[in-house]
């Protein structure tokens, strides 16, 4: 608890902001190195943070648990709310400790107060195209605090965009994942037809059309959940069913490629080995041993 009081100590008497200096900017790294780069659980009462990194990695502790996190990423802090930080030594970005009063007035507008500007966020940018946005508009938030005239309207107006770009990623991540599980049911509502049909599979577009969908659309949420088109995907369930046949019964080959409304016992075997990586019968000979 010591270190922990020291730091809260030393945080107030170095982020104590009067609304005239409404918001600071540290640099992470020199931030970090003070404090062995290990800043342990602590709350802020008048201070709303946003942490902009650019490098590294780092190790989040909320009252949620911990949370690794690889650059690029943002972390955006509400007053009275438990964090703590571990970084690694090759991590770099900007601090931005900002006025709570001068936050709630001038930054908490719509759409931010009711979506993002409550709780704590977190958010990596790795592939996004929100990322370069970001980037550029903490460089002119840098540039207006290195003058010496620096402009509380520029700086607000950024902060703001920054804070934008924040809420619009997290709206972005939010909807892709209600869409991963829609798509996720519709996957195994498709699987449990071709199931239901195993042995005298459909086409594709007979399964979409029964499921209300485009083969199109059925098509892309197949990669999009499984990595693999629809037609791979009922072929897998077709030959993972023959193998039971060819484990558990006594039919022939030949009778199983004909239950399983195959043209020929030719074109079975080639479907098999495509999908087994073996023949049936290499495959019914591995299973007797």
């Amino acid at each position: 608890m010591g270190k922990f009081s020291n730091y809260k100590e030393l945080h107030r008497d170095r982020f104590g902001l009067q609304q005239k200096d409404f918001v600071h900017a540290e640099n992470l790294a020199r931030r970090s190195k003070f404090y062995s780069w290990d800043v342990q659980n602590h709350t802020h009462k008048d201070i709303v943070q946003l942490f902009v990194i650019w490098s590294g990695s780092g190790i989040l502790t909320t009252t949620n648990g911990r949370k690794e996190l690889h650059a690029p990423f943002i972390v955006f802090i509400p007053t009275n709310t438990l964090h703590g930080f571990r970084f690694k030594e090759d991590s770099d970005g900007d601090l931005y400790s900002i006025n709570a009063s001068f936050f709630e007035k001038e930054l908490a507008q719509p759409p931010l107060n009711d979506h993002i500007l409550k709780n704590l966020r977190h958010i990596e940018f790795q592939d996004s195209p929100h990322w370069q946005e970001i980037h550029f508009l903490n460089s002119r938030i840098q540039t207006e605090l290195s003058d010496i005239n620096k402009n509380q309207q520029a700086l607000t107006a950024l902060l703001f965009l920054i804070l934008l770009q924040l809420y619009r990623s997290t709206e972005s991540t939010n909807k892709t994942s209600e869409n991963l599980d829609q798509y996720t049911s519709q996957v195994q509502h498709f699987k449990r037809l071709v199931r239901s049909t195993i042995k005298n599979v459909s086409r594709v577009q007979d399964y979409a059309s029964r499921m209300d969908i485009s083969h199109v659309h059925l098509n892309r949420i197949c990669h999009q959940v499984e990595h693999k088109n629809a037609l791979q995907i009922i072929h897998e369930l077709l030959i993972e069913e023959t193998k039971e046949y060819l484990i558990n019964s006594n039919f022939t080959i030949a009778e199983i490629a004909y239950l399983f409304h195959f043209k020929n016992p030719a074109h079975f075997t080639r479907l098999f080995k495509k999908i087994a990586g073996v023949t049936p019968k290499t495959f019914k000979q591995n299973t007797e041993h």
